[in-house]
């Protein structure tokens, strides 16, 4: 599945820039959007709690 999102995230930044310019900068995007979803996984993670077995 984030194989399937990666691509459409390349193949969208493709189209909307166009090829020349997804060359020089665009590439830089996928890798933004990942510090996105990296940024909002530390947070779902650090409001969880920890098991009970862990806790002991």
């Amino acid at each position: 599945m984030g194989l399937f999102l990666a691509l459409l995230v390349v193949i969208a930044a493709r189209s909307v820039l166009g090829e020349d310019t997804f060359k020089d900068w665009g590439w830089r995007i996928p890798f933004l959007v990942s510090i996105i979803l990296l940024g909002i996984s530390v947070w779902i993670r650090l409001m969880l709690d920890e098991s009970p077995l862990f806790k002991r």
